[in-house]
């Protein structure tokens, strides 16, 4: 059974009240600059260097070094980046030029096996907080999966160093 037109309720259009832009807010009110918008693409946005505030905030490390070792500084401004390939080149570096030295790493490797000292785990943590800090957006199992293969190339520095040591001795 179908109505007649007449008996169905005439729906009116809905009446939204108009748009209004953001209201400004004077300059003066502000204890800031208030972003722009729209926000600018990311084309145009101003680049960081790599040694950005999440890189000058690492403390210093928390045992001595030796003094002829460069600071760990230098040595993160000689690697920039946050891909797998410069996170692996720059554990092998702070390991090798800023917290352990040659002569250590020739003597010892990160698991003590074959007549060798194991790496102070105080130094290697730092070490990976240092790593860390150059991929703060990763999750703790992506990390862990990075620090994984940084560990692998430190292993195979600290081998290829002693089998050098060897050959000159």
């Amino acid at each position: 059974m179908q109505l007649p037109p007449s008996a169905m309720p005439q729906l009116q259009p809905l009446q939204y009240p108009p748009v209004q832009s953001t209201p400004q807010i004077p300059a003066h009110l502000t204890p800031h600059p208030l972003p722009q918008f729209p926000p600018q693409p990311p084309s145009q946005l101003p680049l960081q260097e790599p040694s950005s505030p999440v890189h000058l905030c690492l403390p210093p490390p928390p045992f001595a070094t030796p003094p002829k070792l460069r600071p760990v500084h230098d040595v993160m401004k000689d690697h920039p980046g946050s891909d797998v390939s410069v996170l692996r080149e720059l554990t092998t570096a702070l390991a090798r030029e800023a917290i352990f030295g040659r002569e250590e790493l020739s003597k010892c490797s990160l698991s003590g096996r074959r007549n060798t000292i194991t790496l102070n785990k105080r130094k290697l943590d730092y070490i990976k907080h240092v790593v860390r800090s150059r991929v703060p957006n990763k999750s703790a199992v992506d990390f862990e999966l990075i620090w994984k293969l940084c560990r692998s190339s430190l292993s195979k520095s600290c081998q290829t160093i002693r089998t050098n040591t060897k050959k000159k001795n």
